[in-house]
């Protein structure tokens, strides 16, 4: 559900596919992009945390 609400309302919070799929764990299929990608995406993952919990508030 998370993801499918994340994807529908990236223009609000601006993340990215890639910090959506990390949040949520997921491994990088593309094996070169998994070899030479090694972003945490740490500070957009707070942000996109803190957008889903203003969106679930105001359901």
């Amino acid at each position: 559900m998370f993801s499918t609400i994340a994807y529908e309302n990236a223009n609000e919070h601006q993340c990215s596919g890639e910090v959506i799929k990390a949040l949520l764990a997921h491994k990088e299929t593309n094996k070169v992009k998994e070899v030479y990608n090694r972003s945490s995406y740490k500070d957009a993952m707070r942000g996109l945390i803190d957008w889903y919990e203003k969106y679930l508030n105001n359901l």
